[in-house]
């Protein structure tokens, strides 16, 4: 029996708001999650990605030019597992979109699975830190047809 599969990215978006001010300002250690829902097939995860969304708000302690600094943490769980014991920095953990780590193993996460994503900011900021976190996967299609 010989299952297909098609490819699936599922995305999460998550914005952690600035204090208002003035100036707005976004202290270390500001957190906001958030959160998608499988379809009902299971999802196997092959990787995550992640990227900031707009400037890195981080004014003149970075080069204008970096964009992804990489300074913030991220957590990620499903409705049954909590896949790491505490926040990982972005970098460290994941990569970037351009230097992503495949997981170890792929894991597959049932129909209909939550899928929640904590982003913690790590350095001062001088307004909100937009990151979109993707989970790269693969899908079944179709029932199992013998080979």
């Amino acid at each position: 029996m010989e299952q297909k599969y098609k490819n699936r990215k599922y995305a999460i978006t998550v914005t952690i708001p600035a204090d208002p001010g003035p100036p707005p300002v976004l202290l270390a250690g500001g957190s906001q999650n958030g959160s998608v829902n499988i379809v009902n097939v299971p999802f196997i995860v092959k990787r995550v990605t992640h990227n900031i969304v707009g400037f890195n708000q981080v004014g003149l302690a970075y080069p204008a030019n970096v964009l992804q600094d990489g300074q913030y943490l991220l957590e990620w769980r499903s409705d049954q597992y909590n896949y790491q014991s505490e926040p990982i920095m972005a970098g460290s953990g994941y990569g970037t979109e351009a230097d992503h780590f495949p997981l170890e193993t792929p894991e597959e996460l049932p129909p209909k699975t939550t899928i929640t994503a904590i982003v913690t900011n790590a350095i001062a900021r001088n307004d909100s830190l937009k990151v979109q976190i993707v989970f790269h996967g693969l899908e079944p299609i179709g029932d199992a047809k013998p080979s």
